[in-house]
């Protein structure tokens, strides 16, 4: 009996060290003496022992140049570093240089936010993706190596780079995010690779040294704010492939002079194109059916546009201050003139009003200081407030009789103008309508106008004849 129990003692033992042996050689991955190790003391390391990796949680080194390894022993054991944590090296403001080995496969966002001293970098081949916030506020990053296989870049990626003056974006990507390039001010050119789909809002905005950019016809989508205020963009061509043109796209690039607008688009976001100063021309294709506010406002150097006759509506401040601009034919199609969408068009001479147009906005014409005539149409039934007001050279007008309000100071300072007819179907004419006219030599008012406003015809120093309808039943004061 003893010697069975001795012998089942001896084949337990015999078991268990088979097993402890087993275990160990499954656990330990063998260590390869030329495998590169990471300096433990300058990085604290997460590991998976399941997987045997390993990512950089922090940099707590000081060095200018920072090496992350391939390979860190830990307990005997060998761990392939593979990732590079968030926030890993934010604001590691000392180092210039960081070494990344072939063996990382993902960085997290604000890896290296705010190294303000970091001046390049090269993705290995292994990253796929360069996350939100990851370059964020690199400021001396003059150049960055980003390989094939990425195929997004997120939002703010490179943001506040202000040093970085080129960049290759490789094929495979196929988005860019918001505020990617944001504030990118020493950015030259750059090119987007066919396979983009999207450019995200702000995603150069502010990027004043870029002088081309090439969107592809792979581009669907492109952010508002997207080149607001690079000044020094020249030329640009949006693709068939992009349908809308959002708010404030080109917002400020004073340096633009020419534009193409692909044929799929079909409107023109508020302020698209405002203070493009050097824009000399520009053609709007038939698939757009609206134009937003300050959609071309301040574009001073525009000679002429055709507005194209799938175009319903012309936004607020429009064409505002487009100071060079002589002509300008609206189409059939339009219904509304937004409020101030012509206003200070200094060099307009003529416009040709559709019978499509059921009301003119407030401030619509003002300050159209060479426009000499100007002719209504029967479909328009209210002139807003201020629509020709200041109109200087303008000589006559002819109101269409299915006119039934005219707004304050709709031709007020019209000092051209020398006789007016206001036919019986205004019922509303607001005060100072027709102030400071005073080339005006006669006035007819017909049919069944109520009243006469305050200071209607106030300064109209030239008035010789007035002819006031019985209807009218109050005179304002100083009318």
């Amino acid at each position: 009996m003893k010697n069975k129990i001795i012998f089942l003692l001896i084949v337990l033992l015999i078991i268990n060290t088979a097993f402890v042996l087993f275990v160990s050689c499954d656990d330990e991955k063998e260590i390869d003496s030329n495998e590169v190790l990471i300096n433990k003391e300058d990085f604290i390391l997460k590991y998976d022992d399941f997987t045997k990796t390993a990512e950089v949680v922090k940099y707590i080194g000081d060095e200018s140049v920072a090496t992350i390894s391939s390979h860190v022993i830990e307990n005997s054991i060998s761990y392939t570093i593979t990732g590079i944590g968030r926030m890993a090296f934010t604001s590691s403001k000392e180092v210039t240089t960081i070494n990344i080995p072939k063996t990382i496969t993902h960085i997290e966002e604000y890896a290296f936010y705010a190294c303000s001293s970091l001046e390049s970098i090269t993705i290995p081949d292994g990253v796929t993706s360069i996350r939100d916030s990851t370059f964020s506020e690199c400021s001396s990053l003059t150049s960055i190596n980003i390989s094939d296989s990425v195929t997004s870049i997120g939002s703010n990626a490179f943001s506040a780079c202000s040093s970085l003056e080129s960049i290759t974006i490789p094929n495979g990507v196929t988005s860019i995010g918001s505020d990617a390039f944001y504030g990118c001010s020493s950015l030259e050119s750059i090119t987007i690779p066919n396979g983009v789909k999207s450019i995200g809002s702000n995603a150069f905005y502010f990027c004043k040294s870029l002088t081309s950019a090439k969107i592809p016809d792979s581009v669907t989508s492109i952010g508002s704010n997207a080149f607001f205020g690079c000044s020094n963009l020249t030329s640009i061509t949006i693709p068939n492939s992009v349908t809308r043109i959002r708010s404030n796209t080109f917002f400020g690039c004073r340096n633009l002079t020419s534009i193409t607008i692909g044929e799929k688009v079909t409107s023109i976001g508020d302020y698209a194109f405002y203070r493009c100063a050097k824009l000399k021309s520009i053609t709007i294709p038939n698939s757009v059916t609206s134009m937003g506010d300050y959609a071309f406002s301040e574009c001073s150097s525009i000679t002429s546009i055709t507005i194209p006759d799938s175009v319903i509506s012309i936004g607020d401040y429009a064409f505002s201050e487009c100071s060079s601009i002589t002509s300008i034919t609206i189409p059939n199609s339009v219904i509304s003139i937004g409020d101030y969408a012509f206003s200070r068009c200094s060099s307009l001479t003529s416009i040709t009003i559709p019978n499509s147009v059921i009301s003119i906005g407030d401030f619509a014409f003002s300050q159209c200081r060479s426009l000499t005539n100007i002719a209504i149409p029967d479909s328009v039934t209210s002139i807003g407030d201020y629509a020709f007001s200041q109109c200087s050279s303008l000589e006559n007008i002819t109101i269409p009789d299915s006119v039934t309000s005219i707004g304050d100071y709709a031709f007020s300072q019209c000092s051209s103008l020398e006789n007016i007819a206001i036919p019986d179907s205004v019922t509303s004419m607001g005060n100072h309508a027709f102030y400071c006219c005073d080339n005006l030599t006669s006035i007819s008012i017909l049919g069944s106008l109520g009243s006469i406003e305050d200071y209607e015809f106030f300064g109209c120093s030239s008035l010789t004849n007035i002819a006031i309808p019985d209807s009218v039943t109050s005179i304002g004061d100083y009318a």
